[in-house]
Order: C-alpha cells, then sequence, then structure tokens
C-alpha cells in the first residue's frame, strides 16, 4: 500500500479496484470450472478423482507463479526502486491472476468433487 500512496493514489481507493477486480475474477473462474477441467482433462465426464487432480494442478500453478512473480516484483519495486504506474499495474494484475484465477479454480474444483456437487453437475 505504500506503492499505491507514494503513487498519489488512496489505499481505499485501491483496495475498492483490487476487491472490485478479485471479486469478478473469482466467479469468472468458478464458473469456468466445469468447462475448463472437461478441457484440461480430455474427458466429457465429471468424476471427483479429476476434480481433486485438478485442484492439484491448480494450486501448483498458483503457488508457483506466486513463487516466480512476487520475489520478482519485490526487488523490482524495493531494491531497484522502480515506483511507476506501470509496475502498480503489474503487480495488480499478478496479484488477480495468481489468487483469484488459479487458487479459486482449485477451490471450485474441490467444492465440485463433493457427492452433493457432483450429483448436481452430472444431472
Amino acid at each position: 500500500y505504500k506503492l499505491c500512496e507514494n503513487l498519489g493514489y488512496s489505499v481505499v481507493f485501491m483496495t475498492l479496484i483490487m476487491t472490485t477486480a478479485e471479486v469478478t475474477v473469482e466467479f469468472i473462474s468458478s464458473s469456468a470450472v466445469p468447462r475448463l477441467f472437461l478441457f484440461v482433462q480430455g474427458t466429457r465426464v465429471l468424476t471427483s478423482r479429476g476434480l481433486i487432480q485438478f485442484a492439484i494442478l491448480a494450486y501448483l500453478l498458483s503457488s508457483s507463479f506466486a513463487l516466480i512473480a512476487y520475489p520478482i516484483m519485490g526487488t523490482i519495486i524495493h531494491v531497484m526502486s522502480w515506483e511507476n504506474l506501470t509496475t502498480l499495474t503489474v503487480l495488480a494484475v499478478i496479484q488477480v491472476v495468481q489468487y483469484p484465477t488459479f487458487n479459486q479454480l482449485g477451490d471450485q474444483a474441490v467444492e465440485m468433487a463433493r457427492p452433493h456437487w457432483l450429483h448436481t453437475f452430472k444431472g
């Protein structure tokens, strides 16, 4: 949040922007799980085992992305002192891609793997 203040943006304004972006992306990624699962797994059937494997893959992508992206951004912001609007935008995009997209895919896949949801999606 110090980066926002240094660029002249209030913390409240940036929090509203980020929260809106995150909720929107979480909704879209949650809605996309059934189709994305079928595409990634190359199957036409939703199974609990397959959904859990899909969730593990999503969590792996989320963690790997975070372990690579955040240290790079930390170095850019704090060590190289590149505090500008582009840096803030890239950091916001990374945050929106890492957690609300990848992590939410995993969370939703785990929920869909539960018996009561799986029967709902099977029809």
